[in-house]
């Protein structure tokens, strides 16, 4: 063998034991309550998603939001402890934290500002304007402009 090809060699098993020797060993009931936190999280977004969903459609029917939002910003804040738990578990345990779930294909990401002052339930009312906000461009990708400018140009 060349001496470049042994020193190589040489120099991936030092990698590999290295690795080896530093590696963290996780208990298995921490990597089951991981997977745990990370099904609960999911669930939780899920269910924040169907919230929206709701307070959008109430806004639409113009509606009293309040519970909803209420609920909105309850579940939030359960999901914000449980990312806690599993970024600080993610951090002791050398772990990845899996990305959420994308439930809605948003047209416009931005962080919209809420123009309903500072209240306990502002943050669902923002989720409420952004899942409208969301559905609106739904419905607008969905209409075919050809049919109506046909018929502007016919008259």
């Amino acid at each position: 063998m060349k001496t470049i090809t042994k020193l190589m060699l040489l120099l991936s098993m030092i990698t590999a034991a290295s690795s080896i020797a530093f590696a963290v060993d996780i208990p298995t009931e921490k990597k089951a309550e991981f997977r745990k936190l990370v099904i609960k999280r999911n669930q939780m977004h899920k269910e924040l998603h169907t919230l929206d969903m709701q307070a959008a459609d109430l806004v639409k029917q113009k509606k009293d939001t309040t519970k909803v939002n209420g609920k909105q910003v309850t579940v939030q804040d359960r999901m914000d402890l449980n990312q806690l738990h599993l970024e600080t578990m993610a951090a002791r345990y050398e772990l990845d934290i899996p990305d959420l779930p994308d439930l809605t294909k948003n047209p416009d990401a931005r962080d919209a500002k809420s123009i309903y002052g500072a209240d306990a339930f502002k943050r669902g009312r923002t989720r409420t304007m952004l899942e409208l906000k969301r559905q609106t461009f739904v419905l607008l990708r969905s209409i075919d402009y050809s049919i109506i400018l046909s018929r502007l140009q016919e008259n």
